[in-house]
């Protein structure tokens, strides 16, 4: 009921701040209260109670990715209003975008988020990754690391393949589609990283349909 609860929250103080209850309390724990527009939210929660939380802020004008981590009786963890992980776009506009954020059972969490190119055509998109350690600092860059040089293709959050799971041992497998519009291909890839974000595991072709609506679970 608690997950709920939190979910309900969310959805309905979207536009201004979000927040989760704490517990014993009726009154909400603030993620974020950043000027501007907040939106496109998602979470995660780890084994300890902990949630993760990112989404697409427009603070400064643009399209930036802000994370926050919770603890389980709803205190913010990371830095006040959100920490920054990356770049969405480099334009104020409205588009949702795949992104997803996975704890790493030590107190930090990956993300991963496509990451648009063009200001003219915004389904071009390129994949980024972003980790942040429990020292709350983003350890691969300020913007993350381009995971593919393969360009992507989606119109919105729901067109595309997006997966990362952390197959221990120092791997990271990530899973993502490339679709062709002119040949109307949705191919889907893995690729492995290691906890540096460096490639242990090069592109390797999982399946590849017709059409974008292809899916894929992992």
């Amino acid at each position: 009921m608690k997950h709920t609860l939190i979910v309900f929250i969310l959805i309905f103080v979207l536009h201004s701040s979000f927040a989760q209850w704490k517990s014993n309390e009726t009154a909400p724990s603030i993620v974020s209260a950043s000027r501007d527009f907040q939106y496109a939210v998602l979470y995660s929660i780890d084994e300890e109670g902990n949630s993760f939380y990112m989404w697409a802020d427009y603070r400064d004008n643009l399209i930036d990715l802000y994370a926050q981590k919770l603890d389980m009786k709803g205190i913010p963890q990371w830095t006040k209003d959100g920490l920054r992980t990356g770049r969405i776009f480099d334009k104020s506009t409205f588009i949702y975008t795949p992104k997803l954020i996975k704890p790493d059972s030590k107190g930090g969490a990956y993300i991963l988020w496509h990451s648009c190119i063009d200001t003219n055509k915004t389904d071009r998109r390129n994949l980024y990754a972003q980790y942040v350690s429990s020292e709350v600092k983003a350890q691969w860059t300020d913007n993350g690391i381009k995971v593919s040089e393969q360009e992507l293709t989606s119109d919105d959050a729901n067109d595309g393949v997006l997966e990362l799971n952390d197959l221990k041992n120092d791997k990271l497998l990530t899973t993502f589609n490339v679709f062709n519009r002119l040949t109307n291909n949705n191919v889907v890839f893995t690729k492995k990283l290691n906890y540096a974000g460096k490639v242990v595991e090069d592109e390797i072709k999982l399946l590849e349909a017709k059409g974008l609506e292809t899916k894929v679970l992992v």
